[in-house]
């Protein structure tokens, strides 16, 4: 059964040009990396766009919306590490509860929060 709710939090960078603090992994920003300023408002207007559209895929079968997850998985087969247990393996997708799964030395770690990162 699929969740009645879904709350998805997401943090852009969006016009930054310059950031300060220590940081693990250097930030960046969308203006950084594509050389020029982003306006927001449109931005705005195509991530709610494909948002709704991703939500609308919710009245179609549970394996359906595994199979599209599955065929966009940005990690999927990437060597990561959690930031919540140290462990450090492959990326193999998510879940029955939406969970990302990662294995390593053969064992499937099933992390529902926590930084993901990519190696």
């Amino acid at each position: 059964r699929l969740p009645e709710f879904l709350i998805i939090g997401m943090g852009v960078n969006v016009n930054e040009t310059s950031f300060v603090g220590e940081y693990r992994t250097p930030p960046t920003s969308l203006a950084l990396q594509l050389g020029k300023e982003v306006d927001i408002d449109r931005l705005e207007e195509k991530l709610e766009q494909r948002i709704y559209e991703v939500i609308e895929l919710g009245k179609v079968a549970e394996n359906e919306i595994f199979a599209y997850f599955a065929s966009h998985d940005y990690l999927a087969n990437k060597k990561v590490s959690l930031s919540l247990t140290g462990e450090t393996g492959i990326a193999k997708g998510i879940d029955s509860s939406y969970r990302l799964i990662v294995v390593s030395d053969g064992v499937a770690y099933h992390c529902a929060s926590g930084e993901v990162i990519l190696h």
